[in-house]
């Protein structure tokens, strides 16, 4: 049996959106939360792989959202390590309403160990592997999907720039993993602004905006003080859904630190189900769409 960890959280109201839903970003914050969690309780704290000199650092996460969440609700998080490869690990999430067997939601999140004295991945002791998988087998070997390549951005594409604050650093010094997500978040509100396709014109529509599906690749830290520019662009465009693109820059396109992709619906506010995306829309955004 694999060793798995689970934690139940009650749903703030700050950590809800302007539909009333759990933040996109927040999973991940709880699901961060949850692996320490776990690997405490076997006997990795903090304070260990600070005096070994090694990190975990994020590498690549994918999180489907399958149903919202909302204020109050008690949401059960359980994360299991499924597959190593020397330097990497793979941790699984599944996000669950309390009493519910039904996923809210499902995410990984790819981990390299770091050595931060050589500043290299470094190969993970087998018995951290032991304690974190917990069975009687050997984990699966962890093979990488690579991060599918975005298509050319257009003229129309966005930016929208920042800069890295305090807040949002984590004890390693650097951007937390979540806030990529907030970031390209931020930048999609700005590309539709921009278009003008705001949330209030989309609200008096009857329309709203729901991620299905997120992936980020992690490819340089930032630190606090960091100018980014998150450049982002419309790819595939279908009936009721849009896969919106993300690159993320220190500074004026120097240096990519990250790249994403988001699944985005068109949901009806009425009933909560996708809808097609109108024809006002589609129009509006085309100058923000990649061609084939």
């Amino acid at each position: 049996m694999v060793s798995t960890h689970s934690e139940t959280f009650r749903i703030r109201h700050d950590e809800c959106d302007a539909y009333g839903v759990l933040n996109n970003a927040a999973y991940l914050r709880l699901a961060q939360e949850v692996a320490w969690r776990h690997s405490i309780s076997a006997g990795y704290t903090p304070e260990y792989y600070s005096a070994m000199q090694r990190a975990w650092l994020a590498r690549d996460t994918e999180i489907e959202y399958l149903r919202p969440v909302r204020y109050g609700d008690l949401l059960e998080v359980t994360t299991y390590v499924p597959a190593t490869r020397r330097a990497l690990a793979r941790r699984a999430y599944e996000f669950r309403i309390s009493g519910s067997a039904e996923l809210a939601a499902q995410a990984h999140t790819d981990w390299v160990f770091f050595d931060l004295a050589a500043a290299a991945p470094a190969t993970i002791p087998a018995e951290i592997i032991e304690a974190l998988f917990g069975g009687s087998e050997a984990p699966q070997v962890l093979r990488r999907a690579p991060f599918p390549d975005p298509p050319p951005p257009p003229p129309g594409a966005v930016s929208w720039r920042r800069r890295v604050e305090w807040r949002d650093i984590d004890p390693m010094g650097h951007l937390n993993n979540a806030v990529y997500l907030s970031y390209t978040e931020e930048a999609a509100i700005e590309a539709g602004a921009r278009y003008g396709v705001t949330h209030a014109g989309s609200t008096q529509a009857g329309i709203g905006w729901a991620v299905k599906r997120s992936r980020i690749e992690y490819l340089q830290p930032a630190q606090a003080g960091d100018e980014l520019e998150v450049r982002t662009w419309l790819g595939s465009v279908r009936q009721a859904s849009a896969e919106r693109h993300y690159a993320i820059f220190r500074g004026s396109q120097q240096g990519l630190l990250a790249r994403a992709q988001t699944l985005w619906l068109t949901v009806d506010l009425r009933t909560g189900r996708p809808r097609r995306i109108p024809g006002w829309m589609r129009e509006a955004f085309a100058p923000n769409r990649a061609h084939a």
